[in-house]
């Protein structure tokens, strides 16, 4: 749950000592990963965070949002992980949300 009370739904892919990743899925789409995707993932030895898009899956709509919004989610999902030092990718329509401000290399 975030500080404003809003659920982020998400779920861990790969293995636990895996390099960590936060994935924006592509529109419409949520957590959930094929077999196929998740073996390719523990293959990978990376630890994907996959979360559910605002009003998607189990995450509560965030309206008004703006692309730009997308950092906050990812900073409490990363802290609620414990991580500091992640990378993210994203694909379709969450392909802005990898370009977060502020940011740079992870």
């Amino acid at each position: 749950m975030t500080a404003g009370g809003r659920v982020l739904r998400y779920c861990l892919y790969g293995p636990t000592g895996g390099f960590p990743v936060i994935a924006h899925n592509g529109t419409p789409s949520t957590r959930l990963r094929r077999p196929d995707q998740i073996e390719a993932i523990h293959r990978g030895g990376v630890r994907v965070l996959m979360p559910d898009r605002p009003g998607y899956g189990g995450s509560t709509r965030r309206p008004g949002r703006s692309v730009a919004d997308v950092a906050e989610d990812v900073r409490a999902l990363a802290d609620a992980e414990g991580w500091d030092r992640f990378a993210v990718f994203g694909g379709s329509g969450r392909g802005p949300a990898t370009v977060l401000p502020g940011g740079g290399p992870p």
